[in-house]
């Protein structure tokens, strides 16, 4: 509803730092935004085929 895009390659890395695996959930983004998998750096993305 607010449409906010949050800075995910940046906690990404920021969790990377501290050793984390990073699941993004992209299932509102998936649809409408370009996705480099290599820029997010995520180790999971998941989305739900039906919304695209």
């Amino acid at each position: 509803v607010l449409g906010t895009i949050n800075p995910v390659a940046d906690l990404v890395r920021e969790a990377h730092a501290a050793g984390a695996l990073v699941l993004v959930d992209g299932a509102q983004a998936a649809p409408h935004l370009a996705l480099d998998m290599v820029a997010l750096g995520a180790d999971f993305y998941a989305f739900s085929g039906h919304k695209l």
